[in-house]
């Protein structure tokens, strides 16, 4: 088990909004998006620092802006997602 200080907080964020993506899916919240508030509460980061990897990983088509100023991901870009956690991960150690 990785500890969340050893992820970069652009891993943190794509962690965070593809958990949020998959409740949806099974029905346990009503919706997957989130604002740059709430993501930068939950994973205890500066608005300013999750704003920037935000605009980094739209740029990367990982996350997706969508009505006024929610943020989510695709299910289709899991497998992507994944991967660039892992990479970054790995990179850690």
């Amino acid at each position: 088990m990785v500890q969340k200080d050893r992820l970069p907080i652009r891993s943190q964020i794509l962690l965070y909004l593809t958990g949020k993506r998959i409740a949806r899916e099974l029905g346990l919240v009503e919706s997957d998006l989130a604002s740059i508030e709430e993501i930068s509460a939950a994973i205890g980061a500066e608005y300013f620092t999750v704003a920037a990897r935000l605009k980094e990983l739209k740029d990367q088509y990982l996350v997706f802006a969508v009505e006024r100023g929610g943020y989510t991901v695709q299910l289709a870009k899991l497998q992507e997602i994944l991967d660039s956690v892992e990479r970054s991960m790995a990179a850690k150690q």
